[in-house]
């Protein structure tokens, strides 16, 4: 569970591993990227390869992004991860840093993207010394959050060689004294 407290200090309170259902206390930190929802859609058609082999396009007409904005792409067959969106970006065109490996989109593939957080310059959370699995972050106060509305925090955790990634859905709204 995860919650914003006052301060728009996030809290994530019991994070334990899946399969032992053990606490997560021994990180020191957790990296985290908040985004928006509903996630969109990229337009049916091809990634284009923008000429260098590194940067490529994918369709995805009035996006409004622009280079710097962080997003987050999953169920494409060759894109998915965090990205930040390239200056090459134009208003009918999503272009990325990536190696080129043709693909035809169905329409169908996620866009989050993020308010809060982006990639290399991710919320950090740190471990509450004694508590079982609860770590706290602090969200920009300038980050625009509405009351009822379903954000999800992307939590990634490193630990030696292991990486995971933790996706926590949520409406914004107040708590109660």
């Amino acid at each position: 569970m995860w919650f914003i407290d006052t301060d728009n200090i996030v809290r994530i309170e019991g994070l334990r591993y899946t399969v032992t259902g053990a606490y997560v206390n021994d990180l020191t930190t957790i990296k985290g990227i908040f985004y928006k929802l509903p996630v969109v859609n990229p337009d049916v058609g091809d990634v284009v390869d923008k000429g260098d082999g590194i940067t490529v396009g994918i369709p995805f007409a009035n996006h409004g992004l622009v280079g710097g904005d962080s997003i987050r792409l999953e169920r494409f067959v060759n894109y998915n991860g965090d990205f930040l969106v390239h200056v090459d970006t134009t208003n009918d065109e999503l272009v990325i840093t990536a190696t080129y490996v043709a693909e035809k989109l169905t329409g169908n593939e996620f866009i989050y993207v993020a308010i809060a957080g982006k990639v290399a310059d991710e919320i950090i959370f740190t471990y509450i010394e004694e508590s079982n699995g609860d770590y706290v972050g602090t969200i920009p106060s300038e980050t625009p959050m509405e009351q009822d509305e379903d954000y999800v925090l992307c939590v990634k955790i490193v630990k030696d060689t292991e990486q995971v990634l933790a996706k926590i859905t949520h409406p914004a709204g107040y708590q109660g004294m």
